[in-house]
């Protein structure tokens, strides 16, 4: 990525917001907290209790371990080669998320970090994607964390900014439609 971010000259990032409180709402219930959602302490649990019972948050904590467990079984360098590679593409993400929780704040939590990494629902992600990503990335944790995480750093200018470098280097004619045929 580092290379393609060199030669289009898209090397300009800053630092995503992380600093002060962090508010959460689930259900129509607001907590505020510091630090990382995905920090296991006591002040967390406290701070979050206003949204998120400590059950739930439990239930989250022990699925999203079993969630890492089963990514590092998916190869990286070909993920249609895991063992259970079949099963998983079939099962949608949140059919997994539904059958391995017990309540429904750890599946609200699941479907809130889905969206933020996959910007996507959970019924519209299949599991082997998840788990290639999750492994990929180093943990779930990481995927969903700001500070040392997946979203550490924006684009000035929004991630779109690549989409459009690479199409203004690439040029009108290799932007036409084209048909079956000529692809």
């Amino acid at each position: 990525m580092a290379d393609l971010l060199t030669s289009l000259e898209v090397v300009d990032t800053f630092p995503t917001h992380d600093d002060g409180r962090h508010v959460i709402e689930m259900s129509g219930r607001v907590a505020s907290y510091t630090g990382a959602l995905t920090d296991a302490r006591v002040g967390l649990v406290r701070d979050l209790a206003g949204a998120i019972s400590p059950i739930a948050l439990t239930d989250f904590e022990q699925v999203r371990a079993r969630l890492d467990r089963m990514a590092r079984r998916v190869p990286l360098d070909a993920p249609w080669q895991a063992k259970d590679a079949v099963r998983w593409d079939g099962r949608t993400f949140a059919t997994w998320v539904e059958r391995n929780t017990v309540t429904t704040g750890a599946r609200r939590l699941f479907e809130l970090a889905t969206e933020a990494v996959w910007a996507a629902e959970p019924a519209d992600v299949s599991l082997l994607p998840v788990l290639f990503y999750t492994h990929s990335g180093g943990g779930f944790n990481t995927l969903v964390g700001t500070g040392g995480g997946a979203r550490q750093d924006r684009f000035h200018g929004g991630s779109q900014r690549i989409a459009e470098l690479m199409s203004a280097e690439l040029g009108p004619e290799m932007l036409r439609p084209r048909g079956p045929d000529r692809l």
